[in-house]
């Protein structure tokens, strides 16, 4: 079993965004994180990357 998983700004694209066509999938895959008490981790980059679009506000950082 992982220690842990890297989540990409690709992930965050998807899992914040329900009328993405892969929402359902990042969704489940962090369901299963959770389930799995599998340790979730963001790279300053992906933050960087996903606040050209979006706000630092709009990410799930205090589950991650």
């Amino acid at each position: 079993m992982p220690e842990g998983t890297l989540l990409d700004t690709s992930f965050f694209l998807r899992f914040l965004n329900e009328n993405d066509p892969l929402f359902d999938n990042a969704d489940k895959y962090y369901k299963y994180f959770l389930q799995k008490e599998i340790k979730l981790f963001i790279s300053t980059i992906s933050i960087a990357e996903y606040c050209v679009g979006g706000t630092i506000d709009q990410l799930p950082l205090r589950i991650l």
